[in-house]
């Protein structure tokens, strides 16, 4: 299953995604040379990528799901690499990176009964988890599931929240210093 895709040029692009093999989920990562799809090895962890995000040929992220925590890749432009997350408890659904020293990934922390929105930022060495407004709480199920960042002062998270009968969309926005709703 390919769940999301980018493209650095018309010659490099990415897919990521997950498949079955026999017994477990496993993450999946293909790449277009121009040519041909080709699948590409990675760290195959368990779990899934549903987002990707790249900004040149040796430069790109994808983020998921591994088992019960958040995933995050990169590509140095030879190897895939899995990267520290400072949320794991949680999933990441959408990454959008504007340069090599800025890319955002969205998602959902959970903590205990308690689920928040979840946004982080690279800065370029490493990823921190952003102050954003959230609907939260016992019995809550705040999601984020896409991200896409105009610039460094200009980006936008997309996704929904769920309380009792209550359900609606949701839309946040990074306006170079903080992220409202």
């Amino acid at each position: 299953y390919l769940l999301s895709v980018t493209g650095a040029s018309a010659s490099d692009a990415w897919a990521v995604g997950y498949y079955y093999n026999g017994s477990s989920q496993r993450t999946l990562i293909e790449h277009w040379n121009g040519t041909a799809w080709k699948v590409q090895t990675g760290p195959a962890l368990y779990g899934q990528l549903s987002g990707v995000s790249a900004v040149s040929a040796s430069d790109a992220w994808a983020v998921g799901t591994g088992p019960d925590r958040t995933l995050i890749e990169h590509w140095n432009g030879t190897a895939w690499k899995v990267q520290r997350s400072p949320a794991p408890d949680g999933r990441l659904s959408g990454v959008s990176a504007v340069s090599a020293s800025d890319a955002w990934a969205v998602g959902t922390q959970t903590k205990g009964t308690n689920r928040r929105m979840l946004i982080e930022r690279f800065n370029g060495k490493t990823w921190q988890v952003q102050k954003s407004p959230s609907p939260g709480g016992s019995g809550a199920f705040p999601d984020l599931f896409g991200v896409s960042a105009v610039s460094t002062n200009d980006a936008w998270a997309v996704g929904s929240y769920f309380k009792g009968s209550n359900e609606d969309t949701w839309v946040e926005r990074w306006n170079g210093n903080a992220w409202f709703g």
